[in-house]
């Protein structure tokens, strides 16, 4: 497997070890959107809005959600056996005061 390091706003963290980290890369000069979930065995004290920097192993399957009556195709992104390099908390992320980014383009994603 690919080990891959990530670093973005977290978002979606549940009671479980899971959480999902919105990573922003640069692609024809607009900022764009990478959606990863993370998953640890327990609890890590990260909490929504928060920034983090996370390496572990890649994990791609084919997903898929419903947007006004039309199915979209996506690759779901995860990272498994993580490890948190760094934690920084936030009152309000980097990304807006929800800690999600808005989905980016299906069309021009480089994925």
């Amino acid at each position: 497997m690919a080990k891959v390091i990530i670093t973005g706003n977290v978002s979606n963290v549940s009671d479980k070890g899971r959480f999902t980290v919105w990573e922003k890369f640069h692609v024809n000069g607009k900022d764009v959107f990478r959606k990863w979930t993370v998953w640890f065995n327990s609890p890590t004290g990260v909490h929504d809005l928060d920034w983090v920097e996370v390496e572990g192993q890649l994990g791609s399957k084919i997903g898929s959600y419903e947007k006004d009556g039309e199915t979209k195709t996506v690759v779901d992104h995860s990272i498994n056996e993580p490890r948190l390099v760094q934690h920084h908390v936030s009152e309000e992320g980097k990304f807006g005061s929800l800690g999600k980014a808005e989905p980016i383009d299906e069309l021009n994603a480089p994925f």
